[in-house]
């Protein structure tokens, strides 16, 4: 089974709507706890980038946050830093998991980056609907539904 065939059919349309556009606004990607929002912010980071998943901790335009729970003020700094470095390829992407974990003050900050974006740089975010209204505001929003039943059954069946 490939990513299409895991993703509810509502959310794949979404995603493949906003990798259509041709300058993408950032992304909050929100859901349930455990329903792929961390996989598909690296799916849509390899289509932008061109490169596949597997690649993408080595491509030089792209910076995942490095907490793997709490997404810290220094998180957000060396992320500044990232979108002042010039790109290889042209589009850098940013990926914020665990974005409901940034407090208010560093939502402000963050904030300040998605106003003063460049037209290459993409920032995901992942959440569960707990971010700031300004942030929200100024970026593209999907609702990761769950696979349905059927979907789940037959991958269960296949990885046995």
């Amino acid at each position: 089974m490939n990513i299409q065939d895991l993703i509810h059919k509502k959310t794949w349309k979404e995603l493949q709507g906003y990798l259509a556009m041709s300058d993408p606004p950032g992304i909050i990607l929100s859901g349930i706890t455990g329903v792929g929002k961390y996989e598909i912010g690296l799916y849509i980071a390899s289509k932008i980038l061109g490169c596949p998943e597997k690649d993408l901790s080595k491509n030089p335009d792209f910076y995942i946050t490095s907490s793997n729970n709490t997404v810290s003020s220094e998180d957000i700094k060396d992320l500044v830093e990232f979108s002042w470095r010039t790109s290889i390829k042209g589009k850098k992407v940013i990926l914020i998991n665990n974005a409901h974990t940034i407090t208010v003050t560093t939502q402000n900050k963050l904030l300040k980056i998605l106003e003063d974006r460049e037209d290459n740089i993409l920032i995901l975010l992942s959440d569960s609907n707990t971010l700031i209204p300004t942030i929200i505001s100024r970026c593209c929003h999907i609702q990761i539904q769950p696979p349905d039943g059927d979907i789940m059954r037959r991958f269960l069946k296949q990885k046995k």
